[in-house]
């Protein structure tokens, strides 16, 4: 597998045209005027190929604010072919590291409806909100405040969610936690706070990408030698 970053008027529409398949493959509820329209508002996706067939991609929305920059996820998948490898999570940090050239803090917004996003976090990050241990009033407050931004009266700060009018859902097949994974306490914290996930609803989370905050395999991702990322621009 290998991860090409493009721009988003460098893709073809070709290759939108298998995002929004692929995305339709996962998620029951995308109209092609609202995966188009989102699209047209990032910065750019990560494509992740594989002997051709693009089987995941990751849209990414890269703003510089006042002393620091933020990189916010949209629409996100993986087919389920591939969720045991890594290209995705190793190709998504070489291209936040391409578009954030500066010193200013960074900042990673993310909006799940699925388990298997939320634990990202706690795979790759030391220090994360929400978090089932760790208070931290600074991501909570900054978190609220981008989503705020960003969502408008569809963010809620008393929940930390943000319910979509016409939200997009996983499909049935895969709402389902593994049975590994069921006693996991990121598991379980993330159903407590996002009762309604099944239905859409999106928990909205907040880390810092810098190096002390990485995890073990956070290291391994950032710093493991791999021949899987390409940057065209």
């Amino acid at each position: 597998m290998i991860g090409h970053f493009l721009k988003i008027n460098e893709l073809s529409s070709a290759q939108v045209n298998n995002m929004y398949k692929l995305m339709c493959s996962h998620f029951d509820g995308v109209s092609p005027h609202k995966f188009k329209s989102d699209l047209d508002a990032k910065t750019g996706a990560l494509l992740i190929e594989d002997k051709g067939k693009l089987v995941g991609f990751s849209t990414m929305l890269y703003r510089q604010e006042h002393t620091s920059a933020f990189i916010y996820s949209g629409d996100t998948i993986m087919d389920p072919s591939v969720w045991n490898s890594s290209a995705m999570a190793r190709c998504w940090i070489k291209s936040v590291l391409n578009l954030h050239t500066d010193n200013t803090s960074l900042y990673w917004l993310l909006i799940s409806s699925g388990i298997r996003t939320y634990r990202f976090l706690p795979t790759f990050w030391q220090r994360f909100y929400p978090h089932p241990e760790q208070e931290s009033p600074f991501l909570k407050d900054k978190s609220a405040a981008l989503a705020l931004e960003l969502f408008g009266r569809k963010y809620d700060p008393n929940t930390g969610l943000v319910v979509f009018d016409n939200p997009q859902v996983l499909r049935t097949h895969l709402r389902d936690v593994p049975a590994r994974l069921a006693r996991d306490p990121f598991v379980r914290f993330f159903e407590t706070v996002n009762p309604k996930h099944y239905l859409g609803d999106e928990l909205v989370c907040l880390t810092q990408i810098s190096i002390d905050n990485l995890t073990p395999a956070g290291h391994r991702m950032v710093f493991g030698r791999s021949p899987l990322f390409t940057h065209q621009s």
